[in-house]
Formats: structure tokens, sequence, C-alpha cells
């Protein structure tokens, strides 16, 4: 999917057509494994179980060039993961070679904090120095930008790395051709949801769906359950996962 989005055959078509995307791979780490599968609960894991189960696929992601990575908002061994500089900075980009951006999850590093929000200014300094280069800050803009710049001011957070996450998002965004073409192409709608691209999508589940588990991290709509990928994941017999955020539990349909 990542040469897909981003190089191969298909990636040459979008770059002709001026519709080349930076691929995602999330949400680091371990976030399929909390205990008793309840989102952004704790992965109590030993190290055995982290880099053998959980890490691949983040090596194999990095290795065909992703360009992002999302961490997750579950913890590590107690750890918040938007928090956590031994694995985003020091294992993530040193040991890995990880050479794109890490990015927040939505409101992410609120949830540093138990409660979420108790100490704004500590979760921007601890995911900053955790190694967190973009942050989705969606409602408290203001105060993160804010809040980012008194502690840079004050040295808590050094420059270098300020320039570091620069680096790493103008690198995605001049690889992407960003600067040249700005604006997305607006014919990419009349794409989505045509017969020769659900006929696609269902040869390649048919190809690959002994690796594929669907999920999407909303309750089940009438409109979902209508797309391209619900109906050739149903055709094939495939598992389909929703996740209610709200309810913090997990459905099989």
């Amino acid at each position: 999917m990542c040469c897909g989005l981003q190089r191969s055959e298909v990636g040459s078509m979008l770059r002709e057509l001026h519709k080349k995307v930076a691929a995602c791979a999330k949400h680091y780490v371990g976030d399929g494994g909390t205990v008793n599968g309840i989102n952004e609960n704790d992965t109590a894991v030993t190290p055995r179980v982290l880099y053998g189960i959980h890490m691949p696929p983040y090596y194999h992601s990095i290795i065909k060039g992703v360009s992002t990575i999302m961490v997750s908002r579950s913890s590590v061994n107690g750890v918040k993961m938007h928090a956590n500089e031994a694995l985003v900075t020091r294992f993530l980009k040193k040991r890995l070679h990880f050479r794109g951006f890490v990015i927040s999850d939505s409101q992410g590093i609120e949830r540093i904090t138990s409660p979420p929000n108790a100490n704004y200014t500590y979760s921007i300094q601890a995911a900053i120095l955790a190694g967190i280069d973009m942050v989705m800050a969606p409602y408290n803009y203001p105060e993160f930008i804010d809040g980012l710049t008194d502690l840079v001011n004050k040295n808590v957070i050094p420059m270098s790395r300020i320039d570091d996450a620069v680096s790493r998002i103008l690198l995605v965004k001049f690889t992407l051709g960003l600067f040249e073409k700005p604006m997305a192409d607006d014919s990419v709608p009349d794409v989505l949801g045509a017969q020769g691209s659900c006929e696609k999508i269902t040869r390649f589940i048919k190809k690959w769906k002994a690796y594929i588990c669907w999920v999407c991290c909303a309750p089940p709509q009438e409109t979902a359950k209508d797309s391209c990928c619900w109906n050739s994941c149903k055709q094939l017999g495939l598992p389909m996962r929703w996740m209610d955020n709200r309810m913090a539990r997990t459905q099989w349909q």
C-alpha cells in the first residue's frame, strides 16, 4: 500500500495526474495489543513481543519508504507513546533510520496526562522532546503555538529539535512536489467509487485477503456499508471490525 500511494505503478499514474500522496503507517506502536483490547489502553509486553510482533510492520514500511508515521494514543509498558522518547526518537528515528516525519494522533498530546489536558504545557514539552514532528491540534492550535513558542524561547525545547522537525516535514513536502503543485486535483471525486476502481479493489483484496482485516474508527453506517471496500470484503468473507470510540469497544460484523 505504501508503494501504491507513493511510487510503484499506481504511484506513477498518480504522479502523472498530480495525485501523489504520502503514506502514513499507524498507530505506532502496539496499538492492537492493549490490555483487554481497550482503545487507548496500555500494551504490556516483553521486548521479544514488542520487537518481534508489533514492530515488523514499521520495519517494512520504512524499507518501502513510508513518508509519515503516526503515534498511538495508547501506552507501551506504562509510557504514553506520545511521550515515549525511547521508542520514537532513539529507536524509530535513530535505530531504524526513519527519515520522514512523526505525526501525533488528533488531540493525542492532550492524552499524555491523566485526565487529558491536565497540564497542556507539559504535554507539548513531552511530545516534542519525545520526537513528534507535527502535532494535530484541531481545536486549540493557538494555545499550542503559544505554548511551543514559549518553551523554545525559554530553551526548554532546543532549537535543534525544531530544526529537525521542520527539516523532516519540508523533505516530505518537497518529495511530494507540493511546492510545485500545491493544490489538489479536483477530478479525483469522479474516480472514487467508479466501477473500474471497485474491480481493482476486489482483485487486490482477493489476492491479499489472508493479510487483510479492515478496521474503521467509527460505528458502521449504511453509507459505509455501500462502499467498495465494504462490499468487496464481505463478498470474500473477510472479517469487518468497527471501532466505536465513544464506547471504547469493538464490534465484529
